[in-house]
């Protein structure tokens, strides 16, 4: 028996989606859902358009899954909740984007974030797996020239609050960064646990690309099968092996992003504590990066790493924050929103940021990051 879909979105991300599943045996499309008031009562491509209360209402056909197919389908996933028991899988951009085939089994499709509609959504989530650098770059916003060799947070401990995350959270995007991630010496680990816990979540690991060369067969192997993204951030020393790097993520059949041209970086801390938090807020390129570490979690890597940079250089200043993912009265959905939608202490710190020209620090100094 054919399993009976619903597509939210008619638009040419629906459309494409609907095209794919048209060909295969086992998966029927019922319906477009869309809250367009022009579409309903259309067909498009021989589908009845609907919005989404008729879903609701109806119990006159059963539906299998529901597959939201627009730009940010993440967007509605508030809306979701109407549908019970229905299974919902959002669509990955990418689909589209690199006009991607959908597998017959959707279930077991890499491209489709089925979601658990009892947890809240968390959009987005980093943390560093190592936090010393190959490169350390002046200014680092995650102060890797301030660490030492072999800095990082025990594997344990890191798989112990990924889990307790998973278990609480719907994770769509979840970045893995440093320092410089290709310097953890058990990396092969963090991406095979990583993956077992967060099936259908996007998983980046993040680096500068100069060791990917002398990466050995078994990793590229791993991030393959583990379905790993690598994003590349091309510094100077980056591009004169650039062409290497692609050839080689070719060669393994590697989805990866390069952020070219990283000729300049940034630096916004006010030692005052004066900034106005709201304005910060909203000028900070940090905003949504959220970061876990040491079973909390926190609104940005400054939060989570700022004390390094004031204890290093002695500084009278100090941060407090990060909600207790252990706390058994956390309620995760009101913490999400004010991650995403307030300030905090923090942003106290954050002044005007001043641009300057990207170079690697030896000898780091505070006014590197001081404004």
């Amino acid at each position: 028996m054919k399993c009976k879909v619903a597509i939210w979105g008619a638009g040419k991300f629906g459309q494409y989606v609907c095209s794919q599943l048209k060909k295969q045996k086992d998966n029927l499309v019922v319906y477009f859902i869309d809250k367009n008031p022009d579409l309903m009562g259309k067909k498009i491509i021989g589908v009845d358009v609907v919005q989404p209360e008729y879903l609701q209402l109806s119990d006159r056909l059963e539906i299998d899954y529901i597959l939201v197919a627009f730009m940010d389908g993440v967007s509605v996933y508030n809306q979701l909740s109407q549908f019970g028991s229905i299974k919902v899988g959002i669509v990955k951009n990418c689909v589209i984007n690199q006009q991607l085939e959908l597998k017959e089994d959707l279930r077991k499709d890499n491209n489709i974030f089925w979601v658990a509609l009892n947890k809240p959504l968390l959009k987005y989530l980093e943390t560093n797996i190592v936090d010393h650098c190959n490169l350390n770059c002046k200014g680092c916003s995650h102060f890797s020239n301030l660490y030492h060799v072999g800095d990082a947070i025990p594997f344990d401990i890191y798989c112990k609050d990924l889990e307790q995350i998973s278990q609480n959270v719907n994770l769509f995007q979840f970045r893995m960064l440093g320092g410089e991630v290709l310097l953890n010496e058990r990396l092969i680990e963090y991406i095979t646990f990583t993956r077992k816990v967060l099936p259908y979540t996007d998983i980046w690991l993040v680096t500068n690309g100069l060791l990917l060369p002398r990466q050995k067969k078994v990793f590229f192997q791993s991030c393959r099968n583990n379905n790993i993204k690598i994003e590349i951030s091309e510094y100077k020393p980056t591009l004169y092996i650039k062409s290497q790097i692609i050839e080689l993520l070719n060669k393994y059949e590697i989805p990866f992003s390069i952020i070219e041209n990283l000729n300049d970086f940034g630096k916004n801390i006010d030692l005052s504590g004066n900034a106005d938090k709201y304005e910060a807020m909203e000028r900070c390129r940090e905003h949504g990066c959220h970061f876990f570490r040491n079973g909390k979690l926190h609104k940005c890597p400054f939060e989570a790493l700022g004390n390094r940079f004031f204890e290093y250089y002695q500084l009278d200043a100090s941060l407090q924050g990060g909600a207790d993912i252990y706390d058994r009265g956390l309620d995760w959905g009101k913490l999400i929103y004010q991650l995403d939608n307030h300030p905090i202490e923090a942003c106290r710190y954050c002044g005007n940021e001043i641009h300057f020209k990207w170079e690697v620090s030896s000898n780091p100094t505070v006014e590197d990051w001081i404004v």
